[in-house]
This record gives structure tokens, C-alpha cells and sequence, in this order.
């Protein structure tokens, strides 16, 4: 199994209190990885909520990619309800060294803009 050295997570902050609607701010640290090492974060919008990590129906997935030109190795982004017009998305991280083809993904983590 591979070893990479990064951090990535999400919070779940409000963003209308009287709604109980939610927003994310995902943030991420890969700036300890080898050069070597292509990292993207994987989003997908999720049409069928109540299902969660479980969900079959979903909106086109946007990857955050070390490829991407304006990528920044530590950073994060605020994902709110109207971004991707859902009520909920899930995320993971892909990790590969490029020298010895060794991969990792995460488990699927699931994030909702309102209370469940």
C-alpha cells in the first residue's frame, strides 16, 4: 500500500440559520507530496439525498486537479447550496505516483446542505 503525506477535510458551517441550510468549506494540504505525485479531489452533486454515500443518482462530477493549471497545493473552497444546485455531494481524494504507479483513494466522504 502507498503512503502520501497530505490532509484533506470538510466543514459543514450555516449559512442560513433560519432555513437550516448549510454550506462546506473543503480544504485541503498537499503541499508535503513528492513531485512526482498527481493528487485531484473528485465532487459529485447527488440528486438523490436521503440514499447518501449510497446514492445512484447523481450530476456531473468536477475534479480539483494537481493538473489543473490555477491548482494550488493548499487551499480550499466554499461549496454552497446553490453551486451545484443539490442538496448534497460526496467527495474523495485520487492520489498517484507517477514513478512507481501506486494509487490510493479515499472512501467516499458525504456532506449535506441541510439537516437530514
Amino acid at each position: 500500500e502507498c503512503e502520501f503525506s497530505y490532509h484533506a477535510n470538510s466543514e459543514r458551517v450555516i449559512e442560513d440559520q433560519n432555513k437550516g441550510i448549510y454550506k462546506s468549506i473543503l480544504t485541503w494540504d498537499f503541499s508535503k507530496l513528492e513531485k512526482n505525485v498527481d493528487f485531484s479531489i473528485e465532487i459529485v452533486p447527488i440528486r438523490d439525498c436521503i440514499n447518501k454515500e449510497s446514492a445512484i443518482k447523481f450530476k456531473e462530477t468536477i475534479v480539483l486537479s494537481s493538473k489543473d493549471e490555477n491548482f494550488k497545493k493548499k487551499d480550499s473552497k466554499e461549496i454552497g447550496i446553490l453551486d451545484y444546485m443539490t442538496k448534497c455531494f460526496k467527495w474523495r481524494i485520487i492520489l498517484v505516483d507517477t514513478k512507481t504507479s501506486c494509487r490510493k483513494v479515499t472512501d467516499w466522504k458525504f456532506v449535506s446542505f441541510i439537516n437530514n
